[in-house]
């Protein structure tokens, strides 16, 4: 790897009870150690694994995403013979946001389907290669070539499997859920750079008479709208005019904007309505 840290991957077996086996990727530091900061708390530091119950998996092929994400493919021997994806986070988790928990199953024609290569293509999507038998008995084969999509996920995604695990607008991680009660819920605890477990007394910050400011990451802004808005009283009526959003740092990360009057106003009270674009 660019940073000369070893990246193996292959495939493991535990014949149990109960029998489980799966790909397994593994990364070593220069000096060949186990990297510690690679791996999940379920398979130990330097190692995940992304185990198939009662199967044989068989990794054959390895390629490294430029967001650092690693994709195996293979093929798992039963039941059924079927081609496989696994992807893993450059930490060393099993993607959330990669097919079901991480993994891709596919059958094709035939009764045997094998992959033996994988290639990145340009605009991202995944070029698998391998090999198709028709039947048991027949010894007849023919190449497979197959492609897939594979959008990246989004910032909002990453954040929600950062915190809560899965990438999906569900259970505990759903954009409308308020975990810990503070009247913020998930997708404004995200557009606001707010700590989504820990109460949130107010995302904006009194920058003076009339104005305020607030952190967002700058990647949010291809999911969100931020409309500041103010209003002679709680009840409104609450308008967007006469205020100006000012962007004091940007790093490219993070963004913190500062919003204040283009003239002096008896609006007294201030908000700042999100939007999901």
């Amino acid at each position: 790897m660019p940073d000369g840290k070893i990246l193996a991957g292959g495939n493991f077996e535990n014949y149990g009870p109960p029998r489980v086996a799966g790909f397994i990727a593994v990364r070593f530091l220069p000096d060949g150690t186990l990297d510690p900061a690679f791996g999940d708390a379920g398979s130990g530091a330097g190692r995940i694994t992304l185990p198939s119950p009662n199967s044989n998996m068989q990794a054959t092929a390895m390629q490294v995403q430029s967001d650092g994400r690693t994709i195996l493919a293979g093929y798992r021997i039963s039941p059924g013979y079927r081609v496989a994806l696994g992807r893993f986070t450059p930490d060393g988790t099993a993607d959330q946001s990669f097919g079901t928990g991480g993994a891709v199953y596919s059958t094709f024609t035939g009764v045997y389907n094998w992959f033996f290569g994988l290639a990145l293509l340009p605009d991202q999507k995944l070029l698998a290669a391998g090999a198709v038998q028709y039947s048991a008995d027949s010894g007849l084969k023919d190449i497979l070539l197959a492609r897939y999509h594979v959008p990246p996920p989004t910032p909002l995604q990453i954040w929600r499997v950062t915190w809560f695990g899965s990438p999906a607008d569900s259970g505990p991680g759903a954009d409308e859920n308020d975990c810990e009660h503070d009247g913020l819920p998930n997708f404004m605890e995200y557009a606001t750079l707010s700590h989504p477990l820990e109460f949130t007394a107010n995302p904006c910050r009194p920058a003076g008479e009339g104005r305020f400011t607030y952190s967002r990451p700058a990647a949010a802004l291809t999911e969100f709208s931020y409309i500041p808005e103010s209003a002679p009283s709680p009840g409104g009526p609450w308008s967007s005019s006469g205020l100006t959003s000012s962007v004091l740092t940007d790093d490219r990360t993070v963004q913190t904007i500062e919003v204040a009057p283009s003239s002096p106003s008896s609006r007294l009270f201030l908000r700042l309505r999100v939007t999901k674009l």
